[in-house]
């Protein structure tokens, strides 16, 4: 992605054109990234990294599957995926991941709103206490058929759908939601733009209005980030209507576009979405998007 380098004090910048794929930045099987290869069938010392066990496919449906697997030693939960090897676009991680220590041995990611009988390329991504990460090699599955009349997840919580910005912590450059870095690019349905704080760190936060009470099912959700490292959320939670919340969900990945689904259907008309943890500055969102079925 094109990104032009500033601080706190100047204008962030836009993003100008799409996210490179994933898979140009992937290491060798099993091996963390920015290093030599680590094999992830078990067979190779443990000193020489992570090796990912019983990487295996389960629950596979037409929209949904998941992806179970262990690691030699305790590392984060991610799954990077998409429809072909070449464009591991999007991810997923553990929703019961405790952010306080997410690190374990025994792993199990939901990948949510799959295409229905459609090949699923993966890889499993982890990440050690001392900040190394590794994939484990690709696989691939194929998810069912759908069955007749089988909804599929839609995004009612962008601006074409009648949503808006009901609350928002700060923008950038004090505008209104409309501005270059307003609210409003959050829920604009594009990863060309995002929305960015005026220096809130932690305490970001905007709450989406509806325009009416959905049943929800499900939420999508891409940090923005700086090429200092900073303006990364790491962990968020939501509050519906002011009162049930759901979270905090980890994203530590702000090249990733997560999706998450609710233990629950949960029925609101305006969604808060909170920092929990962050890399502080000007925190913010590429893309926030809300799932409900038709």
């Amino acid at each position: 992605m094109l990104a032009v380098a500033c601080d706190d004090a100047a204008s962030p910048p836009a993003a100008t054109a799409p996210p490179p794929s994933d898979a140009a930045a992937l290491a060798p099987e099993g091996g963390p990234l920015g290093s030599s290869p680590t094999p992830s069938d078990g067979g190779a010392d443990v000193a020489l990294g992570v090796q990912f066990l019983n990487l295996r496919v389960e629950e596979v449906g037409s929209r949904r599957a998941v992806v179970r697997f262990d690691t030699s030693v305790p590392t984060t939960c991610e799954v990077l995926w998409g429809l072909t090897a070449a464009s591991l676009d999007r991810a997923a991680s553990d929703p019961d991941m405790d952010p306080a220590n997410p690190y374990a041995l025994a792993h199990e990611v939901p990948l949510e709103d799959l295409p229905p009988a459609t090949p699923i390329a993966f890889r499993a991504k982890a990440t050690t206490p001392g900040g190394e990460t590794f994939l484990s090699e690709l696989r691939t599955f194929t998810t069912a058929a759908a069955a007749p009349g089988e909804p599929a997840w839609v995004n009612v919580g962008d601006l074409a759908s009648g949503a808006s910005i009901a609350a928002v912590s700060s923008n950038f450059g004090n505008t209104g939601p409309e501005g270059s870095f307003g609210a409003n690019n959050a829920i604009d349905g594009m990863m060309a733009t995002e929305w960015s704080s005026q220096g809130e760190g932690n305490a970001a936060s905007l709450t989406v209005d509806l325009g009416a009470n959905k049943t929800l099912v499900g939420f999508g959700f891409r940090s923005r980030k700086m090429s200092d490292g900073t303006s990364i959320i790491k962990a968020l939670k939501l509050t519906f209507d002011g009162a049930a919340q759901a979270g905090p969900y980890l994203t530590p990945d702000p090249d990733n576009f997560y999706k998450f689904a609710f233990k629950a259907p949960q029925g609101a008309r305006l969604v808060k979405l909170e920092a929990v943890d962050t890399t502080g500055g000007n925190t913010g969102i590429k893309e926030f998007q809300l799932f409900a079925t038709p």
